[in-house]
């Protein structure tokens, strides 16, 4: 894959499929998911979401996906939480600023944006 789209792979894998193994392969899915963002088609996230988690708890060893969105989620509606503090990730994936020049996004004010040339 391209510097981009390996960019877009990765925001799929870690943001809208999350997954923690077969982090090299590029699934059917993902194409398509990469497909509609970069063509600026509509995706049904709510949806995708909710296959992926109906899915993730059919097959065992698996953790529920999308924990930080179901307690903010939780939390906006007032629905009482078991008594668990929130966890710091134990990792942090960082690009450097020359990756992200490579996959054509450009920086203003702080904020990088896909560039329309």
């Amino acid at each position: 894959l391209k510097p981009f789209q390996r960019f877009i792979h990765f925001l799929i894998m870690k943001n809208v499929v999350p997954r923690f193994g077969k982090r090299d392969t590029t699934s059917y899915m993902d194409l398509i998911y990469m497909d509609h963002i970069v063509s600026k088609r509509l995706v049904n996230l709510p949806r995708v979401m909710i296959r992926h988690m109906s899915y993730v708890i059919s097959v065992k060893d698996h953790e529920l996906p999308y924990g930080d969105w179901i307690t903010m989620i939780f939390e906006a509606f007032g629905i009482p939480l078991v008594d668990k503090q929130r966890e710091k990730p134990k990792r942090y994936d960082n690009f450097k600023e020359t990756f992200l020049f490579m996959c054509q996004l450009k920086r203003e004010n702080e904020v990088w944006w896909l560039g329309s040339d």
